[in-house]
């Protein structure tokens, strides 16, 4: 006959015993006195390393050079751990699904705490919690959240409608008068306009014709009014007293600018002119005449050509011959 654990009384001596063993067995070793596996994964670089490993050693525990065996695959505090843990949890492998992935200060956390453990990793999860139901909309509720927005925001171009405040006022202003809205979170309210945008503002309008709201019940935004008071100037109907005195305003202040300017034009001086930057500097600091310009190709092409040594013998030589010729007959008219 099996016996029942909840009768049988644990021996005080052997807890004793267990917890003594514990204290004195190294923070990484199993309880069959085996090693622990780490393993490093590929963000955990150098000097880093070196000092992990020589903790992990120091207090019992031996480093692999593959994930394979290892009970903990340590990671830098930049990298993503919950990624890297849910593609060992979904891998195929049996062996590697018992892996747990840690970042690096785990293993000073354990060395300090003087145990090998690894924490919990769930957390809450957003959404309906198991058990609970999700109230739905009914007819109803679109209809009395229509006819809500039909009242307060008749025009959609006056904005509000996709705002959470006309939501929230449904909620908070009056709970008594309006606990069918009860039912739902503001939040909620105004996504379920918004999803049915379309088809609720098409019933608003035909709930609007038939009981138009006044100018009371309106909500106390308006979008359009934003918009009209920054580009709108601010108009004012004058009467003839104020004209008069705009009149004489506008005479007093030309008579003033003619008289500044009259003063201004009597106390003006000329400025001063100012000397050059050679007039300031001695005879013989200044500096020395520009070269003259090299005459260029282009300087010539209006210019006659100029003339050769042997062209011009040659015209000499012509008037000589010339000079001869006139001496000869002057010579032989004297005969």
């Amino acid at each position: 006959m099996p016996l029942d654990t909840a009768e049988v009384d644990l021996d005080p001596e052997e807890v004793l015993s267990e917890n003594e063993e514990r204290a004195h067995r190294p923070v990484f070793r199993d309880a069959n006195n085996f090693p622990i596996g780490f393993f490093f994964h590929k963000s955990v670089k150098e000097p880093s390393r070196r000092a992990l490993k020589r903790d992990i050693e120091k207090h019992g525990g031996i480093v692999l050079n593959t994930d394979k065996g290892a009970d903990t695959v340590l990671i830098s505090p930049l990298y993503e751990r919950r990624m890297l843990q849910n593609a060992y949890n979904a891998i195929d492998d049996p062996s590697l699904r018992k892996v747990y992935v840690e970042y690096t200060p785990f293993i000073q956390h354990c060395i300090r705490e003087k145990e090998f453990y690894h924490r919990p990793d769930i957390t809450g999860m957003s959404g309906v919690p198991a058990g609970r139901r999700r109230n739905e909309y009914t007819a109803e509720d679109d209809e009395r959240l229509c006819q809500y927005l039909s009242r307060i925001l008749p025009d959609k171009e006056s904005g509000g409608r996709q705002g959470l405040k006309v939501y929230q006022a449904l909620l908070e202003a009056m709970p008594k008068e309006y606990s069918w809205a009860k039912r739902h979170t503001p939040e909620s309210w105004k996504e379920r306009y918004k999803k049915n945008a379309s088809n609720f503002d098409a019933w608003i309008a035909e709930m609007v014709k038939i009981d138009p709201p006044s100018k009371k019940q309106l909500w106390h935004e308006d979008r359009r009014k934003t918009h009209n008071a920054n580009k709108r100037r601010r108009q004012y109907v004058y009467t003839d007293e104020e004209e008069e005195e705009d009149l004489q305003r506008e005479q007093s202040v030309q008579s003033e600018e003619e008289e500044r300017n009259q003063t201004d034009e009597e106390d003006y001086v000329p400025p001063a002119r100012k000397r050059r930057r050679s007039e300031n500097v001695p005879h013989r600091a200044q500096p020395r005449a520009k070269r003259p310009r090299i005459a260029r190709q282009s300087d010539y092409q209006d210019s006659p050509p100029r003339r050769s040594r042997k062209s011009m013998g040659k015209e000499r030589a012509l008037e000589q011959g010339e000079d001869q010729e006139v001496e000869e007959e002057l010579s032989y008219e004297g005969k």
